[in-house]
């Protein structure tokens, strides 16, 4: 393989794959042609951004590639990418024939896999959710084990497992967008029903509410006795009255979706003042 770094030699993983091996003998960098590498079904990264990947093609071409990627033997000559399919990709990009890999024992692959993923902090929410998911549940991983991995809190990590109760439609939305992980956070948590969820989600992404407004109509739809939140004002407060026989009328708007009533008849109560002189005056 052409550029520095591409040749093999003796190396080792990084040190929280070697972290999950059973000796600390070094391991050996082979070259491995691209057309024998398959991604893994598992991998915890689901999209991929074609100007980073550009970006990282580009620093292979400069200066090779720094750190081997990860693969476990699969059939016959084939073998499967448990770490750095960014690297894989970025590689075939370029039109190289080969990479350099380091084979692991296939049971520490689900594991490795994930950590290496997550230390790398380029994982989307919905992402990042489903490897703490899969850390904990198939793997035994504790919320603090995991934080100390991904260098986050346990609460933080507690607040990514709760987003997998997220309705499918939603994630997949989610891998493509930046919604602020508060946001999610507060739907899953304010109902029990993945379809009040979803409404939830489509009122924030269709109704241009501030984040203030829509965690007000959460805390209203939430706690309705009706489950159909859908008849749940979504948009700020505004009242209008018409006097036909007065040839006037009075609108009320807030930038809330529910408005005090008492700063209300405040409101109101300034604005009565305010004629009452200009009665006076004429």
């Amino acid at each position: 393989m052409n550029g520095k770094g591409a040749t093999a030699k003796k190396s080792c993983p990084p040190d929280n794959v070697r972290a999950l091996r059973v000796d600390d003998n070094p391991c050996e960098v082979i070259s491995i042609p691209l057309n024998h590498l398959s991604p893994s079904p598992d991998q915890a990264r689901r999209d991929f951004d074609e100007g980073s990947l550009k970006e990282l093609a580009d620093s292979i071409r400069s200066v090779g590639i720094i750190h081997p990627i990860i693969v476990t033997k699969a059939t016959g000559r084939k073998y499967t990418i448990i770490a750095g399919e960014r690297r894989y990709r970025a590689c075939d990009m370029l039109g190289l024939k080969t990479i350099p890999a380091v084979v692991m024992d296939s049971k520490d692959a689900l594991e490795i896999g994930l950590i290496e993923n997550l230390q790398r902090k380029d994982l989307n929410l919905i992402e990042k959710c489903e490897a703490f998911h899969r850390l904990k549940t198939e793997k035994g991983y504790t919320d603090s084990q995991i934080g100390e991995i991904a260098g986050i809190s346990r609460i933080s990590v507690n607040e990514f497992l709760a987003l997998d109760r997220l309705p499918e439609a939603v994630k997949e939305e989610c891998r493509t967008s930046d919604t602020p992980k508060a946001i999610l956070y507060d739907i899953v948590t304010s109902f029990k029903e993945k379809e009040e969820m979803l409404h939830a989600w489509q009122v924030y992404t269709k109704s241009n509410m501030t984040v203030r407004t829509f965690r007000e109509w959460l805390k209203k739809a939430a706690g309705s006795k009706a489950w159909n939140v859908s008849n749940v004002r979504t948009k700020p407060f505004r009242h209008k009255n018409t006097y036909r026989d007065l040839r006037c009328s009075i609108t009320i708007s807030s930038r809330t979706i529910n408005p005090n009533p008492e700063n209300i008849v405040k409101a109101l109560k300034e604005e009565i003042r305010f004629w009452e002189q200009e009665a006076i005056k004429r």
